[in-house]
């Protein structure tokens, strides 16, 4: 097994819900440290970097594609490189940089970039756009959105 190294962090601004991120659209976020990444490493190969892995929870709306393929096109990385994205909800995150570390550690990748999108304002904005799922869940499963009333 490889030895795994995190080589370089960045990360986005921490928004609220309704706030002034929320008119950014996921993969345009997600761009943003990419690219910061590409101009602090300028010295790095990135026509060498085997994959793009990104967590993104609650997909939905326009986050319900392949986010990490779009961030990283938006961002100025090769064509040629591949871009996964991985839903675990909250985990999605260690998910991301579990799946890249594990390829890394297993010499079927060398150099990739893990990254977390878990935008919970952007979620919760878009779930109630599409409740027709929940309806469709709720009709086979009525007990799982059952709330227990307070004993008060």
């Amino acid at each position: 097994m490889k030895t795994v190294f995190i080589c370089d962090a960045i990360r986005t601004p921490i928004g609220r819900y309704g706030g002034a991120l929320s008119s950014v659209r996921t993969d345009e976020l997600a761009a943003i440290p990419l690219r910061a990444l590409l101009q602090r490493n300028s010295n790095a190969d990135w026509e060498q970097l085997d994959e793009v892995t990104l967590g993104c929870a609650n997909q939905a709306g326009e986050d319900n594609r392949n986010v990490a393929r779009m961030a990283l096109l938006l961002a100025g990385i090769p064509q040629s490189v591949p871009g996964s994205t991985v839903n675990r909800l909250c985990a999605s995150g260690m998910e991301a940089i579990g799946s890249a570390a594990r390829a890394i550690a297993a010499g079927e990748i060398e150099f990739a970039i893990a990254e977390r999108r878990n935008l919970q304002f952007h979620a919760k904005t878009r779930m109630h756009l599409h409740s027709g799922v929940s309806s469709v869940l709720h009709a086979h499963k009525p007990r799982a959105f059952l709330r227990r009333k307070s004993s008060r």
